[in-house]
């Protein structure tokens, strides 16, 4: 795969307000030489969680590649410039809990802006929200 992207969450059972770790993973693996300009990193955030804004902006700070963010709805989408070949980029933020909720996976995605056609995906895992 030329592209992929892992998007894992560190709990699958949580409390009303508690936060959640997500970490994200991407890769670029071209099968020839060639820079991905702008990634496009689509993190999707559970039904009933909120993405925390202070950790994506720790995140950024942390990783250069990262030009900007957006929070859109339940989802974050992270501008990601210039992965080389072999390159991984590593990131996490925090989403909150706000209310007790059997939360299905989400699928988030990763494409080049320029070429879309070059894209993975990915499929969180079920996080059950519990009224303590």
């Amino acid at each position: 795969e030329i592209l992929t992207v892992d998007v894992n969450y560190n709990a699958d059972r949580v409390a009303v307000n508690d936060e959640v770790e997500v970490e994200v993973s991407v890769s670029f693996n071209p099968p020839v030489p060639m820079e991905a300009e702008m990634t496009v990193v689509d993190v999707a955030v559970p039904t009933g969680f909120a993405a925390v804004r202070e950790s994506i902006d720790q995140a950024s700070a942390k990783e250069n590649r990262i030009k900007r963010y957006e929070i859109s709805g339940r989802k974050v989408i992270f501008y990601i410039e210039n992965l080389f070949p072999g390159d991984e980029i590593e990131f996490g933020f925090k989403v909150k809990a706000l209310y007790p909720v059997e939360a299905k996976g989400v699928v988030s995605q990763a494409y080049s802006y320029y070429k879309p056609e070059i894209a993975a995906s990915s499929m969180s895992h079920d996080i059950t929200v519990i009224d303590e």
